[in-house]
């Protein structure tokens, strides 16, 4: 097997790779060149879930407090 490179771009919603050779020619397989991307969902974060619980957690120590 020749000696090959992987070269891969790793961002927040994708991802890029291709393979090339020791004079960073793209190589090929079957037909076709060695390159791919993949793009994701951007990722969500937990705020409006937290502010929530945090809300909840609040009304509970009011309740106990006057209680």
């Amino acid at each position: 097997m020749k000696k090959f490179y992987l070269g891969m771009d790793i961002g927040t919603n994708s991802v890029g790779m291709a393979c090339t050779d020791g004079d960073y020619r793209l190589l090929r397989a079957k037909g076709k060149d060695c390159w791919a991307v993949r793009l994701f969902d951007a990722g969500t974060t937990a705020e409006q879930r937290r502010a929530f619980r945090t809300a909840r957690r609040r009304l509970d120590r009011r309740k106990q407090r006057l209680g």
